[in-house]
């Protein structure tokens, strides 16, 4: 159920994080929102810095979905796969 925002998908980073946030702490976090925001705002440095803290929140299988689907959407994105790899490269030295 979703309390806060509805099913809205904000265009602008920092009220998707909000987004994020305020269901977090309304004990709604989920996979879905990780996901999503990767999806919107990958592009950015900040991007996996900003959803890091949710993700941690998942359960470990989750963690292990929002980590694969992210990879993959990187590769997907990039017409070289070297540089799909570089920019994941780049987003896991933001993690642990």
């Amino acid at each position: 159920m979703k309390l806060f925002f509805g099913d809205s998908k904000p265009k602008y980073r920092q009220i998707h994080i909000l987004q994020i946030h305020v269901r977090s702490y309304l004990g709604e976090n989920s996979l879905s929102d990780c996901q999503e925001f990767f999806k919107n705002h990958c592009r950015m440095v900040s991007c996996f810095n900003d959803v890091r803290k949710y993700v941690e929140l998942l359960d470990v299988a989750d963690i292990k979905r929002f980590m694969a689907s992210s990879t993959n959407y990187v590769i997907q994105q990039s017409s070289d796969i070297s540089t799909a790899t570089e920019v994941w490269s780049l987003y896991r030295t933001y993690t642990y």
